[in-house]
């Protein structure tokens, strides 16, 4: 996993891991790669889930001193400003071959664990000091987030966002949907 992790490629997940070149690289056979992974689908997955692992990581140092709705916004709009910069999910979301892989990645129990260990304590946080609402179950709240953060992240920078303006569709869209009525 850690030659296939150091091997961004923006054409995308499958030019990512060429078949020869990680087995190579990490000094294995091909067969052994996939005796471990059913498939190079297999192996970008498990790539783009620890990228993503690795990020939420990051994003939630950099919030934990904000509570509530504040933090909410917060990680929100770090993540879809991660996503123009870590080089996978920029690949992913650039277009061409990567563009279907995002179906794939949103829909991967290990990506949607991921982002529920993230979320879930995060949302909580914001429900108890009532500043969320608590009559949508978490999980469909972090699958908005979620659905809004790769609305942003796959179509914002075609349409010149910047970083203030997607502070205020965060903001304007997320925020108030998870507010209490």
């Amino acid at each position: 996993m850690t030659v296939a992790e150091r091997s961004p490629n923006v054409r995308g997940p499958k030019p990512l891991l060429g078949d020869r070149p990680v087995a190579r690289e990490a000094g294995v056979s091909r067969p052994t790669v996939y005796t471990y992974f059913g498939s190079k689908k297999d192996v970008v997955l498990e790539v783009i889930v620890r990228q993503a692992a690795d990020l939420l990581a990051t994003l939630g140092k950099k919030v934990a001193r904000r509570k509530g709705l504040d933090c909410v916004i917060e990680a929100a709009c770090l993540g879809v400003l991660a996503m123009f910069e870590h080089p996978y999910f920029r690949a992913i979301i650039a277009g061409g071959e990567a563009t279907p892989w995002i179906a794939e990645i949103v829909v991967h129990e290990r990506f949607r664990s991921v982002e529920r260990d993230f979320w879930r304590p995060i949302l909580q946080e914001a429900i108890d000091v009532g500043e969320v609402r608590a009559d949508r179950d978490v999980d469909e709240m972090i699958d908005w987030i979620l659905f809004q953060q790769f609305a942003l992240g796959t179509h914002g920078e075609s349409f010149g966002l910047t970083e203030p303006a997607i502070r205020e569709l965060v903001s304007t869209y997320i925020a108030r949907s998870l507010q209490p009525l």
